[in-house]
């Protein structure tokens, strides 16, 4: 997926959503961070797990690195952002399924059955700031598929995307617990 100016600056710009929630949905999840010369994932470059391979994409956007984004089967922004520091918190992860996919779906190559998406939270600081509580947290997109032994990022979506994209689909949710 390319990405433009414009959908790199939604990584970046508010969501519209009241900080308070967000800093509460942050708190309750383990925050990550990823910035230019560190981060606390230890797996960026693999794409051995799902957990794996966004993190590289993030990595990949945090760096301005365009082979990272290339191993997790991305297709790297363009152009290239300058390298930033990156919080996130995975929200949830799931395997979609056939009753999941809607009329409105049934074309996207990246919600299909089988597939995973991963939906986080995410704010953006300048290169070197090791916080930045005034900006605030933004919802991510990550949709993947298994080919062979490794991870694939099929598609990425972000609030303020100039495509067609739909947003976190309404048919997605966990499966309720068993009574």
């Amino acid at each position: 997926m390319r990405i433009s100016a414009h959908r790199l600056a939604a990584f970046a710009v508010a969501a519209g959503l009241a900080g308070a929630a967000c800093a509460a949905t942050a708190s309750e999840i383990q925050t990550r961070r990823i910035g230019p010369s560190s981060a606390s994932s230890a797996c960026i470059g693999e794409a051995s797990s799902v957990s794996c391979a966004v993190d590289t994409l993030l990595a990949c956007v945090a760096r301005a690195n365009r082979a990272l984004c290339l191993r997790a089967g991305a297709e790297p922004p363009d152009p290239m952002p300058p390298p930033r520091t990156l919080f996130y918190a995975i929200e949830r992860s799931g395997v979609i399924r056939r009753e999941q996919v809607g009329d409105d779906q049934r074309d996207l190559p990246w919600f299909q059955p089988g597939h995973t998406l991963v939906e986080l939270r995410l704010r953006a600081c300048p290169a070197g700031q090791s916080t930045c509580p005034d900006e605030a947290w933004e919802d991510l997109q990550i949709y993947l598929h298994r080919q062979g032994q490794a991870w694939r990022i099929l598609h990425w979506h972000a609030p303020g995307d100039s495509d067609a994209s739909p947003q976190i689909p309404d048919s997605f949710s966990p499966r309720p617990p068993a009574p």
